[in-house]
């Protein structure tokens, strides 16, 4: 009776007035979403306890903390549901009141908890005499009955409670940082993985859209995906001051999300929320959970900002599912060939089931972009599919900061349209400032026509962004190659070799960087230790026989290519260099003048890439870089 008075008396103290954290298992739905607090949700919080002491397991058990706030919000406690004879009628239905969803529903104060439990004593039999190992589960349940238990779980309730869960503010200032981490799949379906990704990375999307708001990018954060990691460990290691964990599930016709923010110093639940809405509505539903989330963290949303928020137009189910497909494809493909050729068709399906789909078309233009940038096919044919398919979606969108990020690359790769390239790289950080595809695309410009300086500080601002990410590790280097630091490129591509042994990337990079130092025997054996399938095909790795004078090895690299041109493309960039390597210039700049018309891969760099340095001591490079109108 006494720790039952105690619980009251802290019950109805104000606790609207206070912010309200602290520990997940035991916090009613109204605190999750940080919601105005009273004596109910105590009630909430003294069920949770006395069930488990009762079951001896916790009531909502769930172990992925994104999908116990999902059960927290929408499911029965598991442990009351299922069939327990340690738990009398009476104590089930006290413990499934002070567990209902609605605070209206539950015991409005401790007192009437109380009164409820001394009436399931008064009722009791007495409790046998005995000690004996045999009759030790009835005692169990008679002390069950009685609500001794009671008793131990409101005091600790209450020593929970006064020992912390009341704040005044997160421990480190405002949170200006976030990680979302990989919402889990609560379809129990792997198939459907594919949504819960795609869900993940729409919202990142979404949230890098605000400029006061640090957003760690895709690749680093899916590094996680299952990770049964300390969030204040993974939050030190991404650099951010928030994590926001959740969960999301397709059914039917409707999509329900869940998340929770969670202050990453000291592990504390902030705020949590459930939304369910039409499949056709899940471009809503993501800004929606997007603007709910900085209203949490108190970022300054500009107008500009909260209109692309709040922005979103219906779309057809199939065609959401489609791009998510493709972009599921791209990522989790064996091979980048046929990562990027199943995306293309996926996104190509979501174009003709809803041709006003602004992103599907934005995501077709990326994808009919990367098959060319990376060498895969000529890039003429796809420049003018792709740049329709980009202004095309800016059409739809014109806040679409993806697409401009595209067009700058078309007309970069594709028109030599330096002026307009800039322009449309600097309108999609404007729109989404926390996208680091825009920060590395601007910075492969701004290295392309000679700008290091401001190369480098964007990939800088990219890696902030993607802190774990290989990709931007291996660019990093790649720019101080480009400005002519070779030292500090090989320790850079070294740097992502420590972590990523087995990376081709940073493999070839830091092979790059060891041949524009004359360093050949370590770039040979740099480039012949990537474990890729043909090596004989690699044109750096022919370009750095010729200068180091093993022009038989050179010549059996560039007839490798020659021969597979037969059969798939071979960007004429390639062979054009590995005929310079050998001092053939006269057929070099022939395939040279042919990688200008086809728009090839690596022509766009041609002014500062070291790879072209066996280029410029010709009176006809001059001639040639003239004809690619680089900027003064």
């Amino acid at each position: 009776a006494a720790a039952a008075e105690a619980l009251t008396a802290v019950a109805t103290e104000p606790a609207s007035a206070f912010e309200v954290a602290g520990t997940l298992p035991y916090m009613a739905p109204e605190q999750l979403r940080a919601e105005p607090l009273d004596a109910r949700t105590d009630i909430w919080a003294a069920g949770a306890v006395l069930g488990e002491l009762v079951t001896g397991r916790r009531l909502f058990d769930e172990t992925i903390q994104a999908k116990l706030t999902d059960a927290i919000l929408h499911s029965g406690p598991g442990a009351l549901t299922e069939p327990a004879p340690g738990i009398s009628a009476g104590l089930r239905g006290v413990l499934r009141k002070c567990l209902k969803k609605i605070p209206e529903e539950r015991y409005a104060s401790a007192s009437e908890l109380r009164a409820d439990l001394e009436g399931l004593v008064a009722r009791a039999a007495p409790l046998p005499a005995t000690t004996s190992s045999g009759t030790w589960a009835w005692s169990r349940r008679r002390i069950a009955v009685t609500g001794g238990l009671l008793v131990i779980g409101i005091v600790a309730l209450a020593a929970i409670w006064r020992g912390g869960w009341l704040r005044g503010g997160t421990a480190g200032g405002r949170i200006d940082s976030l990680a979302v981490l990989p919402l889990a799949n609560l379809s129990k379906d792997p198939a459907q993985e594919y949504f819960a990704d795609g869900m993940t990375e729409a919202l990142i999307a979404e949230l890098s859209r605000i400029r006061a708001l640090k957003v760690i990018s895709r690749t680093s954060v899916m590094q996680y995906k299952n990770a049964m990691k300390p969030l204040p460990e993974i939050a030190r290691a991404l650099g951010v001051k928030g994590v926001v964990e959740g969960s999301v599930m397709r059914e039917g016709d409707s999509v329900r999300i869940t998340v929770q923010l969670i202050e990453a110093e000291t592990d504390r639940h902030l705020w949590a929320e459930s939304y369910t809405r039409e499949a056709k509505n899940v471009l809503a539903l993501q800004s929606e959970v997007a603007s709910s989330i900085a209203r949490e963290v108190r970022v300054a949303v500009t107008p500009e900002e909260a209109q692309r928020l709040s922005a979103a137009r219906p779309v057809d189910p199939e065609a959401h599912r489609e791009v998510l497909l493709g972009n599921y494809a791209i990522t989790q493909s064996l091979t980048q060939r046929a990562g990027i050729e199943k995306g293309i068709e996926h996104f190509r399906k979501a174009v003709e089931i809803d041709p006003k789909f602004a992103v599907a078309h934005t995501r077709l233009a990326d994808g009919l972009n990367w098959e060319a940038f990376a060498g895969l096919r000529p890039t003429v044919g796809p420049c003018a599919e792709a740049k329709a398919e980009a202004e095309k979606a800016l059409e739809l969108d014109p806040q679409q900061a993806d697409a401009f990020a595209v067009l700058g690359g078309l007309r970069q790769s594709c028109d030599f349209d330096w002026t307009g390239a800039e322009r449309d790289y600097r309108r999609a950080l404007e729109l989404a400032p926390g996208s680091t595809v825009a920060r590395y695309n601007y910075a492969n410009f701004l290295g392309a026509v000679g700008r290091h300086d401001e190369a480098i500080e964007q990939i800088r601002i990219a890696e902030q962004l993607d802190p774990l990410s290989e990709q931007i590790g291996v660019y990093r280097g790649q720019r101080y190659w480009r400005a002519r630091r070779y030292d500090e490129a090989v320790q850079q591509q070294r740097k992502v070799l420590s972590v990523y042994p087995d990376s081709v990337f940073a493999k070839w990079a830091l092979a790059n960087a060891l041949t524009s130092m004359k360093r050949y025997d370590e770039a040979i054996a740099t480039y012949l230790s990537r474990k890729v399938s043909r090596p004989e095909t690699n044109f750096a790795l022919g370009l750095a026989y010729g200068l180091a004078g093993r022009k038989a090895e050179a010549r059996k690299v560039l007839e490798s290519l020659l021969e597979k041109r037969k059969s798939q493309f071979v960007p004429p960039t390639c062979i054009a260099i590995v005929y310079a390597g050998l001092g053939e210039m006269d057929v070099a700049f022939q395939w040279l003048d042919r990688a200008y018309e086809e728009r090839a891969f690596l022509v766009d760099s041609v002014k500062t890439d070291p790879l072209f340095d066996v280029f410029r001591s010709d009176p006809r490079f001059e001639a040639f870089l003239r004809k690619m109108n680089f900027p003064k």
